[in-house]
């Protein structure tokens, strides 16, 4: 078989190795045969070359590195255009920002969609709660307002310790003690059934008004007595009575009649004898 080649130009060769037409012609070590050049098509390699745009010839070694991580995924014309809108990082150390998230599992274990749902369940109120509100806490509240005819229990369900109301009543039962710890201000009346540190308030208001009705035959003047002369007024003792001539006595005395007084009177009537041991008595009459 005859092959014409035209060439345009000088060509130069330093070594032509055999020339059959079986095992074609080696030239600078190059094989030309059956049309191919060390058996590759050039026209259809230049076919396949001018197939790509020219901006490939732009890819450094190290970007075609990366291009070939891709490995065997196949990446999309809409994934491409997702990783080229990126504006900030997604590495697992980041921190992103995002307009929505939508997720159709759980974030945490949490599903997110139904705890929305719980949460909107909620009066707005508990949205604002600032403290802790387990069983064992110790919480502060403004003010706390229950149902009418609603009950409060401590401790258990039990009827013998609970607070409960309505509109015109508040009880409060409690099997042992209940404690007001601080000043308490009741506006209104008190009613117990029992006592009040240990007295019978009731029985203690009849004594006081049954004392009120005494007193009110008394002067006014008793109130300035002093503890002191309540308690001389107490040395009279029971089987003593002091008439009025006596306390008139008392009130005209300006000297002391004690046994050891020298005492001086205007005169002396005596019935009986007048008894005087080692003493001196002097009389004149004038």
């Amino acid at each position: 078989t005859s092959t014409t080649t035209t060439i345009s130009g000088p060509l130069t060769t330093d070594t032509i190795d055999e020339e059959t037409a079986g095992a074609g012609v080696i030239i600078d070590s190059v094989l030309l045969k059956d049309g191919l050049v060390d058996g590759v098509d050039v026209a259809a390699l230049k076919t396949d070359v001018d197939g790509f745009p020219d901006s490939l010839k732009n890819l450094t070694t190290a970007e075609i590195g990366q291009l070939e991580n891709i490995g065997t995924t196949t990446v999309s014309g809409t994934q491409w255009g997702y990783l080229g809108a990126l504006n900030q990082s997604l590495a697992s150390t980041d921190s992103p920002t995002f307009n929505n998230i939508t997720v159709t599992g759980t974030v945490d274990g949490v599903d997110i969609a139904a705890l929305k749902t719980d949460v909107d369940g909620f009066p707005d109120s508990l949205k604002t709660v600032n403290q802790s509100l387990t069983t064992t806490s110790d919480v502060t509240f403004n003010k706390i307002e229950i149902a009418a005819d609603s009950n409060i229990h401590f401790g258990s369900t039990s009827e013998n310790s609970r607070i409960a109301g309505n509109n015109t009543n508040i009880s409060i039962n409690a099997s042992s003690l209940i404690e007001l710890n601080g000043n308490t201000a009741l506006n209104g009346n008190l009613t117990v059934t029992g006592t009040v540190d240990g007295v019978d308030v009731s029985a203690l208001n009849t004594t006081v008004r049954t004392l009120q009705t005494d007193l009110g035959g008394y002067p006014d003047e008793l109130k300035n007595l002093t503890s002191a002369q309540i308690g001389e007024l107490d040395n009279i003792g029971v089987g003593t009575t002091i008439s009025g001539a006596q306390w008139g006595y008392v009130g005209n005395m300006d000297q002391n009649v004690t046994t050891s007084s020298a005492v001086s009177f205007g005169a002396i009537s005596a019935s009986g004898d007048i008894s005087c041991t080692n003493r001196t008595i002097s009389c004149s009459n004038s």
